[in-house]
């Protein structure tokens, strides 16, 4: 369950097939969510948030201002510290104390800035903790708080994906209480950068406003909003194809595993072995007579290149006999060498330690191979772009 996953449903529903349903809230929603205010400079931009932090400090409506990431909200700090505004800072430095503090953000002229990542999971009650405060002082200020308008959000940018955004309007109007958000821009933020900042750009210049002057339009917010959405667009694309590579390594992993099981359990090892011996020599075998006529078949070389498959005692190794066979005789006569070699040698051993020696071949034989494909497979991974602009499904090449 979470607050935010309506903007990734369909996200939800192509990689984990689960719908995204909408609970009713417990009581009407009341919180203002203001027009964003755009500004040419982020200097310009950090100007205004100051200001707004003081006029409503000075009234006694207490603010919580969302920043990007660390050096933002510092940066946010030195700002409100020359301007003399009290304030605390939630930028997940200080675990220990950010519960309390969130606790007090909305006491009356309380100011606090905080990081995405900062102070989640404990709700911001109008009046401030009810906790080693009398009902009537707290209910005093509960009041007063209520008048204001509640709590007021500022978030100094837009972020990247919508749900952030709204996990950060989420903290004011909590349970139908009143609130409001506004969010602050400037042209120099990343995602303006990226996506939308040569149209807003445009229409500032054509009203002639200067940077400190912002611009407030719902055309604006609906354009930014588009932009976030080509941005979650393009990193659920990411993703997607992220989960596409990893089921075609995990439908090999499962293969691999279970195979890797067989082993450890001890089930038919040696029939596996034989089996692929003997597929390995007969390969071999068809690599020289194939297709060829018997009067150019290197019987010589052919029976070099199975000896280094299978140990082959002197007597074998006469080809003369073969230059009389057909390539299936050749094929039985080498499958029937192979078995009565592993016989011989497993009455040498005894079962016992053939067995041992047969799992412990494997497993080494399983692993080195299984780290040798999962790196080939990462480097064909890395070269798949290629394939991507080719029209060419990179997942079935």
């Amino acid at each position: 369950m979470t607050g935010t996953a309506s903007t990734e449903a369909e996200e939800f529903w192509k990689i984990y097939k689960l719908d995204v349903v909408t609970v009713p809230s417990n009581a009407p929603n009341v919180r203002l969510d203001q027009n964003d205010l755009v500004y040419g400079t982020e200097k310009s931009k950090f100007k205004a948030v100051v200001n707004e932090i003081s006029e409503r400090h000075s009234k006694g409506q207490p603010v919580l201002v969302g920043t990007v990431d660390i050096a933002k909200s510092e940066a946010l700090r030195g700002m409100l510290k020359k301007r003399g505004i009290k304030h605390q800072v939630l930028n997940a430095k200080h675990h220990e104390h950010e519960a309390a503090i969130v606790s007090e953000a909305g006491r009356p002229a309380a100011v606090t800035v905080a990081t995405n990542m900062a102070g989640r999971g404990t709700d911001i009650i109008l009046g401030g903790s009810q906790v080693s405060r009398s009902n009537d002082e707290w209910a005093k200020d509960h009041q007063a708080v209520l008048k204001l308008g509640g709590l007021h959000v500022i978030g100094t940018e837009r972020h990247d994906a919508r749900r952030i955004d709204n996990q950060l309007r989420g903290r004011a109007g909590r349970q139908g209480d009143p609130g409001s958000t506004r969010f602050y821009i400037s042209l120099e933020d990343v995602l303006l950068k990226r996506f939308a900042g040569d149209a807003i750009k445009s229409v500032m210049s054509w009203t002639g406003i200067d940077e400190d002057t912002p611009l407030e339009n719902k055309m604006i917010s609906k354009t930014l909003e588009n932009a976030q959405v080509k941005v979650e667009a393009f990193h659920f694309d990411m993703r997607k194809h992220l989960v596409d590579y990893d089921d075609v390594i995990n439908t090999q992993r499962d293969i691999i595993y279970k195979e890797r099981s067989k082993v450890l359990a001890g089930t038919n090892i040696k029939e596996n072995i034989l089996e692929m011996v003997e597929k390995e020599v007969s390969q071999t075998i068809d690599n020289y007579v194939y297709g060829v006529s018997r009067d150019q078949w290197e019987l010589e070389n052919m029976i070099k290149d199975i000896s280094s498959i299978v140990p082959i005692d002197s007597n074998a190794k006469d080809s003369s006999a073969m230059k009389e066979m057909t390539s299936d005789d050749i094929e039985d006569y080498f499958a029937s060498y192979l078995h009565h070699k592993y016989e011989t040698r497993e009455v040498e051993m005894s079962s016992e330690l053939t067995r041992k020696i047969e799992q412990q071949l494997m497993l080494r034989f399983i692993d080195v191979n299984w780290i040798q494909h999962l790196t080939s497979m990462e480097q064909i991974r890395q070269g798949t772009g290629l394939y991507a602009f080719g029209q060419r499904d990179p997942l079935v090449m």
